[in-house]
């Protein structure tokens, strides 16, 4: 299990998998985490990088952030708060989304861009589960909240909050271990 007390361990693991990553120790690059030559500037990998983060937030209209979630009558998750998590549809048009941007991306940016929404995405996650607690406002920063905000790999901390607080509604338990968190993150690229 790759927890919070192993996770060193679990992001250097992790990091061996991905050939982007092994590639750029080979060449010595240490800054390939913030230097890599994603496709920001191409129209239709931001377009739809927006279209999943819009996806994901209209699937979590309504469930609470700050809750921990329970089960329901008939199967139906919901939070403390009563909110009810995304329905099945939502999940259907999020994978939807997912696998329409990964088709606009080769290999080594598919890798990057689910690095950063793992490793920094999990951070802001957890970040704005504690903002959440404490009542203060949600770091929202790099949503791609309209076409004038900028995408640089920001979007991907914000993106991957979105998308874990996402999967958290949908199977709680994908968040409590971060190895399968990795690998749903890479599911329907």
């Amino acid at each position: 299990m790759c927890t919070a007390t192993s996770s060193k361990g679990c992001e250097i693991d992790l990091k061996q998998s991905l050939d982007v990553a092994v590639k750029a120790m080979a060449a010595k690059d240490c800054m390939w985490e913030i230097n890599y030559p994603f496709p920001y500037q191409d129209p239709r990998v931001r377009d739809r990088y927006s279209a999943l983060l819009k996806s994901v937030k209209e699937a979590l209209k309504g469930v609470d952030i700050g809750a921990h979630e329970g089960e329901g009558e008939k199967g139906d998750r919901q939070s403390s708060s009563g909110s009810v998590s995304p329905k099945g549809s939502d999940y259907e048009s999020v994978l939807e989304c997912r696998k329409s941007l990964g088709d606009t991306l080769d290999k080594h940016s598919i890798e990057y861009m689910v690095w950063q929404e793992w490793k920094e995405g999990f951070a802001r996650y957890i970040e704005n589960k504690i903002r959440a607690y404490l009542g203060l406002p949600l770091n929202l920063a790099g949503d791609l909240i309209d076409d004038s905000s900028p995408f640089t790999r920001v979007s991907f901390y914000a993106g991957g909050a979105m998308l874990i607080e996402f999967l958290e509604s949908v199977r709680p338990k994908a968040v409590r271990d971060l190895r399968p968190l990795f690998a749903e993150l890479f599911s329907a690229l």
